[in-house]
């Protein structure tokens, strides 16, 4: 449903789908370089994956947007946005919906400003 917001939204998405490998997604991000890098967490039990992959997304790429969300993240989502840098977290589809269109409207620069 995301990449669907995005795709609504005029985006170019590239959806990965579910239970893709750390490995695989790593590669895809050194190849396409996308602006953008979504994770959706669908139950609590795979919070440290997530937080493995976070880890492994910014040593290789820092300065990459990575934005979260799911219902495994409904306990714990600043804590996160807190430990990374360009980590943002999004509640819900219309929260991401008002984050993409101020986005295209102001871009990458002032992104801290249309996240929180």
């Amino acid at each position: 449903m995301v990449s669907d917001v995005f795709e609504m939204n005029g985006w170019n998405v590239h959806f990965l789908g579910a239970d893709t490998p750390s490995k695989d997604l790593l590669k895809f991000i050194d190849t396409v370089n996308p602006g953008i890098v979504a994770l959706s967490v669908s139950i609590y039990f795979h919070y440290p994956e997530l937080l493995k992959i976070i880890e492994t997304i910014r040593k290789k790429h820092p300065l990459l947007t990575i934005i979260i969300g799911g219902q495994g993240l409904r306990h714990s989502s600043g804590e996160i946005t807190k430990q990374f840098d360009r980590v943002y977290y999004f509640p819900d589809l219309y929260k991401l919906e008002e984050f993409i269109k101020n986005f295209d409207k102001y871009g990458q620069k002032d992104i801290d400003k249309i996240s929180r």
